[in-house]
């Protein structure tokens, strides 16, 4: 961690690279390897991460604005892990602070998975005092955090941190957006560009990450802030992990290869073609949770032929009947499995399950109806 209460390196940190004689590492390296500065510029543009890194090569000091300083619980301050401290001692003579145990969202150490001790102090405070970690006694360590989320987002963060720093998000998609809308966080519309509900994406956070997480991260969240982040347009890192954990990605994940979404009502209406069903608009309609129009206008989009048309046209044709006689326990039967599985028309199910059984492809249990 740089000098000066900072978070994010400053100028001091070439003003302390120059009076080192014969040092092993140089300027850039430390900043890399050293400093929170890769997981700060993480979503930063490439342009612009590589010209804060040039003015920081020259000993100049960059303002960086929106930085998260707080944890959670709405304290500042310094973390370690007990168990880095006595390994720190036992190989070096001396405990350090660990650059990544300091990011403010950072729950355990991910390389004990033990909760992370903090000093409570104020940042601004720490260019007045000098604390080196061997002033600070310990106790023995506590475990971390049982709750789901702690070590996926802390492998997120370490993500962030680590990953090289010239990775930056793709500009031409957002593998975000897309776990969004797989995962049923989509407004159900039929639209070129799918819209996704805040309200689903709070009211999930909050059970998974609890009150005091969703209340300083998220709680802001509005359709305008989400649409900048699914653009790439915000800085800050926080939310980011956090809404990526949520959705069950990694690292690699958010940075890599664009992935494919799925259309849920799509895939729906896939499925409702294919049963063979003669299902009415209006019952499609209903259970897939959207309009008529609507459902007009996803065949459009998708260039599907409106099948329930064309089984209305085809019933016109059909001129022959079978008469089948049955007792009122066996109509029973055949009622219900009808009401089951076929939308309630009980001679389309008929005809159905027979055409079905002669042709070789069943998709209804025909064991029911004995």
């Amino acid at each position: 961690m740089a000098a000066q209460g900072k978070l994010f390196p400053g100028a001091d940190c070439a003003t302390v690279v120059a009076r080192i004689p014969n040092a092993i590492l140089d300027l850039r390296q430390i900043l890399i390897e050293h400093t929170l500065m890769p997981y700060y510029l993480r979503f930063y543009p490439k342009e612009r991460k590589e010209e804060i890194l040039s003015l920081l090569l020259k000993g100049k000091n960059v303002a960086m604005t929106s930085k998260e300083l707080c944890s959670p619980d709405g304290t500042e301050g310094l973390k370690f892990c007990t168990q880095c401290y006595d390994e720190d001692v036992k190989q070096f003579g001396e405990p350090f602070w660990h650059r990544e145990h300091q990011i403010p969202l950072m729950p355990i150490c991910f390389r004990h998975r033990c909760r992370l001790k903090k000093l409570e102090i104020s940042f601004s405070r720490l260019s007045e005092v000098f604390l080196p970690l061997s002033s600070v006694s310990h106790d023995d360590p506590e475990p971390g955090d049982s709750a789901p989320w702690v070590e996926p987002l802390a492998e997120m963060l370490r993500g962030f941190l680590e990953l090289p720093f010239e990775i930056t998000p793709p500009t031409e998609y957002s593998n975000l957006k897309y776990a969004l809308l797989d995962q049923g966080y989509g407004i159900r519309k039929i639209q070129k560009k799918e819209s996704i509900d805040v309200k689903k994406i709070i009211n999930a956070a909050a059970v998974f990450y609890g009150k005091a997480i969703t209340d300083q991260y998220l709680s802001k969240l509005s359709h305008g802030v989400l649409q900048r982040l699914l653009t790439w347009k915000l800085t800050s890192p926080e939310r980011y992990a956090l809404l990526a954990v949520l959705l069950g990605l990694n690292p690699n994940a958010v940075f890599g290869e664009e992935t494919k979404n799925t259309d849920v009502l799509l895939e729906q209406l896939c499925k409702f073609k294919k049963s063979g069903v003669a299902y009415s608009k209006k019952w499609l309609s209903r259970e897939m949770g959207i309009s008529p129009s609507q459902l007009d206008s996803l065949v459009r989009k998708y260039g599907i032929e409106p099948f329930w048309k064309q089984c209305g046209r085809a019933e016109k044709k059909r001129t022959q009947c079978i008469r089948i006689m049955l007792t009122p326990s066996e109509m029973e039967r055949v009622k219900e499995a009808a009401r089951k599985h076929g939308n309630g028309q009980l001679a389309v199910f008929a005809r159905m399950v027979l055409l079905t059984q002669i042709e070789g492809d069943i998709h209804i249990k025909v064991e029911e109806l004995s």
